[in-house]
């Protein structure tokens, strides 16, 4: 009956600010609160998923805030040396020299970019090598921390987002045929991989390619790589998506650049929303965007939304009548197409969107396609789908134990559970999460403390289990034993909406589901991430996780808390009432501020925020020390 109040009677609109010393309730930032408030015009619950717009609006705040410091990502002065060298071979050198009609060309010659699974092995592995070398001696490290500060605001959410990139990448590619000029640039091309029933298990994430995707990278050509003094850390299939072949091809369905850029276009054709879903699905330094490019799949997965871009402008030109060069949207301000380019001053945002690119500089191979007639796709790590023309990514356990040739025809069908609707899903059970314990560049777990956060969930719309009900004898297969339809009076309590939800999220058979909270700092840069498991066959359900939050033991750490489940379908947060014991509940923002006055509301360490919410002798959760609920209620409720 408790649990029933806490889900449905204290889901109140509004938030008061508490009183208390050590933990209190703040309304949202007005520059994250303007942000939610543009997608609220635009979209709703059942057709944006929630947690795509979370992790928007919290990296549009990192970007326009005044209260985070960047002083880590200050440029050495071995950047601005090394900078200035590469400006000066390739612009001063190959742009300033040529008449305005001709087109400049790098002095490497022009290149080849080819899905990353179609290197041969030789430069699969001389790739590997170049970016290792440019690790030690620190041009790597250059280009990664210029993707990073609180200029990220200037070539994001907006335009210049396609234009800056393809330069960044241009000049990347140019570093590292400083190095082997018969290397280009690799793309990796994720639409191989969302076929399969776990992407995680990808060859991409071998020794031969990537390396592991679950923690600290260990294996493959990049273990031992740190990021500010700490390991390089990823969290594959946790959060996000990877983009289908149904979403480029939704990209494509567009003419104007404005229609698949910030600000018009907020929905299913934003190219830059997949390229975010990509970043969340790799997790770990990728996933922050401060820390994003010191991984190397960085620059494969956007070499991929490059490729993507360039299939829309060769659609500008043979379908919609359009020159791509002349279409740069006519915004204003960070992305004004006059405006200079962070890092790359010589350009202006509009120098993105220029022909010579691929027609000078680099074109792209086609990504590999076959079908039922020409099942071969050009790799040993891809195979031919001859049931759907497409071809699909081999798994690391396909590698280990056959040495299968690329022109062999095994048809791989992706294993589906039944569902009522295909909208409503969650994922299978990822690995459990690593954080980076990242704070304004410093990595260490003493720099946190740890809050308990009760999670209260109902059971989600359309999930259908084989656990029947017997009636003299007869199987009733009409519901499952557990749905709350099966009974008039608890199914009048339990009722949930089919949100919008992250393609490709299979049921798990046992009814196993994974809710993740996090916290994202407001006074400081830094992220902290944990799940907890949930049985989604029980009409009501309830746990208790402990997120980190910066220790405000050196000044006050205002923090906002948000959650979702796997499929990214956002939860409300409730916070406590002041002076009220028992604590009742109301819905709030979600942002806290703790101080490291008395009494303190969370523990200096994981294992005292456990004994501050459990009573270690009757193993009972003590629930007035609790002060914020998690409510996942599945309504189409905006949760900010």
């Amino acid at each position: 009956m408790a649990l029933a109040f806490i889900l449905f009677v204290l889901i109140l609109i509004g938030c008061e600010t508490s009183t208390n010393a050590f933990l209190e309730f703040l309304p949202m930032p007005q520059e994250m609160m303007s942000c939610f408030n543009y997608f609220h015009q635009k979209c709703n619950l059942t057709n944006t998923v929630g947690h795509s717009l979370n992790r928007h609006c919290v990296n549009s705040y990192y970007f326009h805030s005044d209260k985070i410091k960047w002083e880590w990502t200050n440029l050495t002065d071995f950047d601005i040396h090394y900078l200035k060298f590469l400006k000066r071979r390739i612009f001063d050198n190959h742009f300033r020299t040529k008449r305005q009609s001709d087109n400049p060309s790098p002095s490497s010659g022009f290149r080849v970019r080819k899905e990353y699974r179609r290197l041969t092995d030789y430069e699969r592995t001389a790739y590997h090598s170049v970016l290792n070398v440019m690790k030690r001696n620190g041009e790597y490290d250059t280009f990664a921390r210029i993707h990073s500060g609180p200029n990220l605001g200037q070539f994001h959410d907006g335009p210049n987002f396609l234009g800056w990139h393809r330069i960044y990448l241009a000049y990347f590619e140019e570093a590292v045929r400083r190095h082997d000029n018969s290397l280009s640039l690799p793309f990796w091309d994720y639409t191989l991989d969302f076929p399969l029933s776990d992407p995680t298990q990808s060859v991409l994430w071998s020794t031969t390619f990537l390396g592991n995707g679950d923690g600290v990278v260990w294996s493959g050509p990049f273990s031992g790589w740190v990021v500010n003094g700490s390991p390089l850390i990823r969290n594959t299939g946790h959060q996000g998506a990877l983009m289908s072949k149904q979403d480029v091809d939704t990209v494509l369905t567009r003419c104007d650049t404005s229609e698949i850029t910030f600000p018009r276009e907020t929905g299913i054709y934003n190219l830059e929303i997949y390229h975010n879903r990509v970043h969340n699905w790799v997790g770990g330094n990728m996933e922050m965007l401060d820390t994003a490019a010191f991984d190397p799949v960085f620059f494969l997965h956007h070499a991929f939304v490059d490729y993507v871009w360039e299939l829309f402008r060769l659609r500008q030109l043979t379908v919609c009548g359009i020159n791509p060069e002349a279409n740069y949207p006519n915004v204003v301000g960070d992305h004004a197409p006059q405006r200079e380019m962070h890092a790359f001053q010589q350009h202006r945002a509009s120098d993105g969107y220029a022909n010579y690119w691929t027609d000078s500089w680099y074109t792209y191979e086609m990504s590999p396609s076959c079908s039922r007639a020409r099942p071969d796709c050009g790799s040993l790590y891809l195979i031919c789908d001859i049931d759907h023309d497409i071809c699909v990514s081999k798994t690391r356990s396909e590698i280990a134990t056959s040495p299968t040739s690329s022109t062999e025809l095994p048809r791989r069908k992706r294993s589906m559970f039944v569902l009522e609707t295909p909208s409503s899903c969650t994922g299978a059970i990822s690995g459990t999460m690593q954080n980076t314990y990242f704070i304004n560049g410093d990595n260490d777990i003493d720099n946190w403390v740890y809050i308990p956060i009760q999670i209260a969930y109902i059971r989600p719309n359309g999930y259908h289990f084989h656990s029947y009900p017997i009636q003299d004898g007869k199987v009733q297969y009409v519901q499952d034993i557990y749905s709350p339809f099966l009974y008039p009076n608890l199914h009048s309590y339990v009722k949930s909406e089919d949100l919008k939800a992250y393609p490709n999220c299979d049921l798990d058979p046992s009814g196993a589901g994974q809710i993740y909270v996090r916290s994202d700092g407001l006074t400081y840069y830094g992220t902290y991430v944990d799940y907890v498991l949930s049985d989604v066959r029980q009409p009501y359900g309830s746990t208790v996780v402990y997120i980190g939050v910066k220790n405000p033991g050196s000044g006050i750490s205002d923090a906002i808390l948000s959650a979702h489940d796997k499929c990214g379908r956002p939860c409300s947060v409730t916070c406590a009432k002041p002076n009220t014991d028992p604590p009742s509940y109301k819905r709030c923002s979600g942002v806290i501020r703790l101080s490291a006055r008395l009494p303190l509301m969370y523990g200096s360490n994981y294992g005292d925020a456990v004994l501050s919410a459990w009573d270690p002798l009757g193993m009972g959760p003590e629930f007035n020390s609790i002060h914020v609920i998690v409510i996942c209620n599945y309504r189409d409720i905006w949760p900010w």
